[in-house]
C-alpha cells in the first residue's frame, strides 16, 4: 500500500526542505540531543521548543512528523533508503504536490534520511516496535472473588457451607483495537503461587537491569 503522508505533515515536510543549509544543520543538532524515551508523546514535546525559530504552522509539527516517519518505518521493518523514497513518491503524489524540481529532490532526500537516523527517535522507534512485538498484549487484569455456597438437602434451608473462589480475567489484545478476556479460576494456594512466581520475576529485572546500568547501557523499561 502506497506511503499516504497527512496534510500537517506535508506543510512540515515543506518547511524543513525550503530552510538553508545552516538551520538544517543547527536543527539536527539540536534534535541530537534528545533523551532516549519510550514515550513518543514526551518525545513530541521535546522536539517542539527546538522548533520555534522555523515557519511551522503548528509547533508541535516537527515531532509529530519525525515521530510518524519513524513509526511508519519501524512498522513496515523498511530500510532508510527505501523508505525515503517512498516518501518522496508521496509527496509527488499529495494534492497539492510539494515542489521537488531542480536540486530539491535530492535535499529533500539527503534531509529525510538525516532525519530517520537521529539516534534517539530511531532508537526509541526500534524499543516501541521491540516492546510489542508479541502475539498477544496484556492490556488489562482484575481478580473476581466471591463465595458459593454449598446446599444440603434441602436447598431452600441454610447453607452447609461456603467455599471462596477466586476469577483472574485477563484481557489481552493481538495488534489491534480488539480485545479478549480470558477467565482463569484460582484458590489460595494459586493467589499464593502467583505471587511468588511474580516477586521473582521482579528480582529478575531488577538484577538484569543492575547488570546493564553497570556497563552503560540504559534500561528504559522493565
Amino acid at each position: 500500500m502506497p506511503l499516504k503522508i497527512p496534510k500537517e505533515h506535508l506543510e512540515a515536510l515543506e518547511v524543513l526542505i525550503s530552510i538553508s543549509d545552516k538551520e538544517m544543520n543547527g536543527l539536527l543538532s539540536a534534535l541530537s540531543g534528545l533523551p532516549l524515551s519510550l514515550d513518543f508523546d514526551a518525545l513530541v514535546k521535546e522536539i517542539s521548543p527546538k522548533a520555534e525559530s522555523f515557519p511551522f504552522a503548528k509547533r508541535e509539527a516537527l515531532g509529530a512528523l519525525l515521530v510518524s516517519l519513524n513509526a511508519s518505518r519501524a512498522h513496515g521493518d523498511m530500510p532508510v533508503p527505501k523508505f525515503v523514497n517512498e516518501v518522496l513518491r508521496s509527496i509527488e503524489r499529495a494534492t497539492p504536490p510539494i515542489d521537488l524540481s531542480g536540486d530539491k529532490r535530492s535535499r529533500a532526500k539527503d534531509r529525510i534520511a538525516k532525519l530517520l537516523a537521529l539516534e534517539p527517535l530511531s532508537a526509541a522507534t526500534k524499543a516501541i516496535h521491540l516492546q510489542h512485538d508479541f502475539e498477544r498484549l496484556l492490556t488489562h487484569s482484575r481478580i473476581l472473588t466471591d463465595a458459593r455456597p454449598v446446599y444440603g438437602q434441602d436447598p431452600g434451608g441454610k447453607p452447609l457451607a461456603m467455599i471462596i473462589t477466586h476469577t483472574l480475567k485477563l484481557t489481552y489484545s493481538k495488534g489491534d483495537e480488539s480485545t479478549t478476556d480470558l477467565y482463569l479460576a484460582l484458590d489460595s494456594q494459586d493467589i499464593a503461587d502467583l505471587k511468588q512466581v511474580l516477586n521473582r520475576a521482579e528480582t529478575k529485572a531488577k538484577s538484569l537491569a543492575k547488570t546493564f546500568v553497570t556497563a552503560d547501557i540504559p534500561v528504559l523499561r522493565s
